[in-house]
């Protein structure tokens, strides 16, 4: 196994500044960041692969946005999804959550990605169905999930008419996902080939996250969108963290895999200085109880403070 390679990022990845102030400084060896990092159960002796390396969380003072500066470059992040995250510490990694295993939480992302393809049938179906003869909505929505994993929501997509694409460039992730029946590709360049069509829609779940440099992921996704295509991003909020005290703060902060510390002001930040502009997706219906009904109801007057955003292709 090769050596892991790190680059250090000596600018904001929102807005360029040049100046850092520490949140918090460590190093893998430290006892407590050896705790956090056993239980995700890596395929590798990652002790003799990080040794004491430096972990070095910053904040912007000019945006407050908050991310690692010591983070893996291109080859080693495509070994860690690899070679260190195989099929069984993906199964013992969500075995050891609560909120990721079993039927419950199944039930949850399923209802999740039924919203998600609810609001984005509402805001493409006018585009849509205005380009197609008779306005009979008859050619299907395009929709690119980046950074798509195992395929769930591709799946459930495909199911409501979708025409789906996915890029996840982790190889375990790909095996599993042509066992779903969804295929994908490795890169977005190789997307680019494929693909005849802009896409009305692109979604990342819990990617922006791992991105050595997300603007500039933004600024190429937004080069496959029709005008006026819709973007969602999901991130996990750190705007409560900063030294992790407990596991689940460990996770929006793991200095491997979420090497960017989102809040919901920085990402509207970083997103819409991508040429996208903020939206309120409004309501989506999928329960069976009154009050998560009128809960959902409210978000057409008010928007809930979150990392979960869409946006429009400006």
């Amino acid at each position: 196994m090769a050596a892991l390679n790190f680059l250090t990022r000596e600018s904001c990845i929102s807005c360029g500044g040049k100046m850092a102030v520490p949140v918090w400084s460590t190093s893998y060896a430290n006892g407590r960041v050896q705790h956090f990092m056993d239980a995700f159960h890596y395929a590798t002796d990652w002790r003799a692969e990080l040794g004491d390396l430096p972990i070095a969380l910053v904040c912007c003072p000019d945006c407050n946005m908050m991310y690692h500066q010591h983070v893996l470059d291109a080859e080693s992040l495509e070994q860690l999804y690899s070679e260190w995250i195989d099929e069984n510490q993906i199964s013992a990694l969500t075995n050891g959550l609560e909120d990721a295993a079993g039927p419950a939480a199944m039930f949850r992302d399923a209802s999740d990605n039924v919203r998600h393809l609810l609001r984005l049938n509402r805001l493409l179906h006018a585009d849509q169905t205005s380009s197609t003869n008779g306005g009979s909505g008859a050619t299907p929505l395009r929709v690119l999930d980046f950074g798509c994993g195992a395929g769930a929501f591709l799946q459930q997509a495909s199911l409501f008419g979708f025409d789906t694409w996915g890029v996840d460039f982790s190889t375990t992730r790909a095996a599993q996902a042509k066992d779903n029946q969804v295929t994908i590709v490795a890169t977005l360049d190789e997307f680019r080939d494929e693909a005849e069509q802009p896409m009305h829609a692109v979604t990342l779940f819990q990617v922006l996250e791992h991105l050595d440099d997300p603007r500039q992921t933004l600024l190429e996704l937004a080069k496959v969108l029709t005008h006026d295509g819709v973007l969602i991003i999901e991130v996990p909020n750190c705007g409560r963290v900063s030294v992790p005290k407990n596991f689940d703060e460990f996770r929006c902060v793991h200095p491997l895999e979420h090497i960017n510390a989102f809040t919901p002001q920085t990402l509207t930040s970083l997103v819409e200085s991508a040429g996208f502009a903020k939206i309120n997706p409004g309501p989506a219906h999928v329960t069976s109880r009154p009050d998560a009904l009128v809960r959902s109801e409210l978000t057409r007057f008010y928007e809930p403070k979150r990392t979960n955003q869409y946006f429009r292709k400006s």
